[in-house]
């Protein structure tokens, strides 16, 4: 993209955000088909202007610029629901006021969970698989180091 804002093959509009890797996360999770997968998760709610699809797709954006609380997205210092260039990354017009991620969320049953759950899993092996091949072949060994005590983890463990 020119920084004059004109367009390239291909590319829209220059557009600044303060959420970059967001955008950059938005593109490549389009391309391997997570948005896609989660935009066929059962959800049983009516669409009135976002899909509640979409919905269970902002939250996990959200969670991925950690917004620690669903008001974060709308009142946080870099407010997610306004920023375009971050929902025309993830494939959607525009992003949901948080009481109606909150709505879709209260009408999401065992099914739509275990469906996100298994989406989530089915998206992420991959790559889980290869870094743990890349692993083995470079070390001769997979360590694995892992703390059942629930206690937080410091910097100087």
């Amino acid at each position: 993209m020119q920084a004059n804002g004109s367009r390239l093959s291909g590319v829209g509009p220059l557009q600044y955000t303060d959420h970059a890797m967001l955008v950059a996360w938005g593109h490549f999770a389009r391309q391997f088909g997570l948005v896609e997968a989660l935009m066929n998760v059962p959800l049983a709610q009516k669409t009135v202007e976002h899909a509640p699809q979409s919905k269970l797709l902002q939250l996990l954006v959200a969670t991925l610029a950690g917004c620690t609380h669903l008001k974060d997205m709308a009142e946080g210092p870099h407010p997610l629901v306004n920023d375009p260039a971050v929902a025309a990354a993830w494939g959607q017009p525009a992003w949901a006021d948080p009481s109606g991620v909150s709505r879709t969320f209260q009408v999401a049953d065992e099914q739509t969970m275990a469906a996100t759950l298994d989406v989530l899993r089915r998206f992420s092996q991959p790559f889980i698989d290869r870094e743990v091949l890349l692993a083995v072949r470079q070390h001769g060994r997979l360590c694995f180091d892992a703390d059942l005590t629930g206690r937080e983890v410091s910097a100087t463990n």
